[in-house]
């Protein structure tokens, strides 16, 4: 299908007939202790960054501009095969333990076996604990999507693990290098799921691009952020209210990006301004579909740029924002 044979089926449709500019820096800081960070993480209810300074015995707390807060001890004390997330809604960690918006979880895996621990974010008193003694470990990033579905990314393996965390169950492993992507190495490194549109962001300190992958592994495009001064990318948190990622880096600074996809929009909400479905989505969508860009590659058999693929982006812009 051709350009104007897809302009073609979206102006049937009743919608009005680039790649989207990627993300911006908004801002950077050094924190004040000083030193490389492996790891960060956001907590949204308190509007608070945490971080943890490599071999660092606790977990620092700043806020947004850079202020130091506090510090709280870790669970592990030291190590640099960590990670920082936080709850944003109800959900299983271990067993029968259901914990609530705001928990601390933090990721452990400088001993046998990986862990992912519950923690107090005030004081870092440990609620609950839970090993995966069956998993293949390597773990520097996780992330929980929604119930007890967990994705980690291992920088031994270059995969990235669908796990069921009540459990330990993995349910799947896939690359970080699908079908159709270039080369991409993990080491210091992270994972989150944005809200907006439920893909999976990896960051790694080797790489000068984030990663996009779909929860089947499949590959969703990459955003170049080397030409805003970004390096040695260890740590990744999403503000998902303000379309707002926190990256950390082993060079001892935190950045600020923003122009990533607001939730409610949906996956027709390819270009800025998100939040709003218009003209410029709509030739986004065009302009990718014929180069075969992973933006455009919204249904399945991804791989293939199809008239599915044009129905889908038309249902979502039809449906609008909520």
């Amino acid at each position: 299908m051709n350009k104007q044979g897809v302009a073609a089926v979206l102006c049937l449709s009743g919608v009005s007939v680039a790649t989207g500019a990627g993300p911006i820096l908004i801002s950077s800081f050094d924190p004040s202790l000083g030193g490389s960070i492996n790891s960060i993480g956001y907590d949204q209810t308190t509007n608070q960054l945490y971080i943890h300074y490599e071999y660092s015995s606790d977990y620092h707390v700043y806020t947004t501009d850079g202020t130091y807060l506090r510090s709280i001890p870790k669970p592990y004390a030291g190590g640099n095969d960590d990670d920082i997330e936080f709850l944003h809604e109800q959900a299983l960690i271990t067993g029968g333990l259901s914990a609530p918006p705001g928990t601390l979880i933090s990721i452990e895996n400088d001993s046998s076996p990986p862990r992912v621990y519950a923690v107090n974010p005030i004081d870092g008193t440990v609620m609950a604990m839970q090993p995966f003694g069956g998993v293949a470990g390597g773990w520097v990033g996780g992330a929980q999507q929604a119930g007890s579905i967990f994705y980690a990314v291992s920088w031994t393996r270059d995969t990235v693990q669908r796990i069921d965390v009540s459990s330990g169950v993995v349910l799947a492993e896939f690359d970080v290098v699908p079908a159709g992507a270039s080369a991409f190495d993990v080491f210091y490194g992270d994972l989150d799921i944005l809200a907006a549109d439920g893909k999976i962001y990896l960051v790694s300190s080797s790489q000068d691009v984030i990663r996009v992958l779909r929860t089947d592994g499949s590959w969703a495009g990459d955003f170049d952020v080397e030409a805003l001064g970004i390096s040695g990318m260890s740590g990744l948190a999403f503000d998902d209210a303000r379309h707002e990622a926190w990256i950390s880096s082993t060079n001892g600074t935190i950045y600020r990006l923003g122009g990533f996809p607001l939730e409610g929009c949906g996956i027709a909400d390819l270009a800025p301004p998100f939040g709003l479905l218009d003209l410029t989505d709509v030739t986004t969508f065009i302009t990718a579909f014929i180069a075969g860009e992973p933006a455009a590659d919204l249904a399945e058999p991804y791989g293939l740029y199809d008239l599915q693929d044009v129905l889908a982006f038309i249902a979502a812009f039809t449906a609008g924002c909520s």
